[in-house]
């Protein structure tokens, strides 16, 4: 059971640079963001539990990260390959 307040992300939303990890979150006019976070040592093999970075409300973007995904672009929201941090 997850503690109330919790974020989770899923960990193909996240990428990594010199031990760091990061996601990308959906900004204002839609405009893919880097952000940096720090996540909890303990996972499910799916999902992070962030633990500093992250909002509840954030729009973190789940499909493309580090495919197609880069900083700067202009997601519509209409897709299905974000999700809302809760």
């Amino acid at each position: 059971n997850m503690a109330e307040g919790v974020i989770q992300i899923p960990q193909k939303a996240t990428y990594e640079i010199q031990n760091l990890k990061f996601c990308y979150v959906l900004g204002d006019s839609s405009k893919v963001q880097s952000r940096a976070i720090e996540v909890a040592d303990q996972h499910d093999g799916k999902n992070f539990i962030i633990t500093k970075g992250l909002n509840k409300g954030d729009v973190v973007v789940v499909e493309g990260v580090g495919i197609t995904v880069k900083e700067g672009m202009i997601i519509k929201p209409k897709h299905n390959n974000q999700t809302e941090a809760k």
